[in-house]
């Protein structure tokens, strides 16, 4: 077993130590690449845990990030190796802009802010960052980074974009 695998491995059983919630919508499904290479980890397709996050089916995101033990959690099957721009998109209004995320795919991670992007109802999409995927099965993991200061955002999709 080489290091990635072991990681995926405790990232699995940390993500499964309680069954994920079941809400009307939101199907966990393993994520292939597209024939483009590109892996969509839609909100629907997400594993929800914590207290307080939850899909909501009418705007198709996870909403409700306010408690330090809320992530979402994806499977998904890289069809190859390489280095991956990784896109959000999401929702957040301009009251209490100063939380974190972070994104860990394997032992790849990222940390970033959440910034306002003028209401719950402005959805964009923007560039967070550049991570490096192995090919293979992978889980990713997103949740808040430190303590929140009211929610974290409204999130539609995470994108990852094999680069040139």
């Amino acid at each position: 077993m080489n290091d990635q695998n072991l990681a995926d491995l405790i990232t699995h059983i940390n993500a499964t130590g309680t069954p994920p919630k079941r809400q009307p919508g939101n199907t966990p499904a393993v994520v292939r690449s597209g024939d483009d290479g590109a892996l969509l980890l839609t909100a629907a397709t997400a594993e929800i845990y914590g207290d307080t996050l939850v899909y909501e089916e009418k705007h198709g995101n996870l909403g409700f990030w306010r408690s330090a033990n809320d992530k979402a959690v994806w499977t998904l099957a890289a069809k190859s190796t390489g280095e991956y721009k990784v896109r959000l998109n999401w929702a957040r209004d301009g009251s209490n802009t100063g939380n974190h995320l972070r994104l860990r795919i394997g032992d790849a991670e990222l940390v970033a802010p959440i910034d306002s992007t003028g209401t719950w109802d402005d959805y964009q999409e923007s560039n967070l960052g550049t991570i490096h995927l192995e090919h293979g099965q992978h889980r990713a993991v997103i949740r808040p980074a430190g303590e929140l200061d009211g929610f974290l955002f409204d999130l539609k999709s995470i994108r990852l974009v094999p680069k040139d």
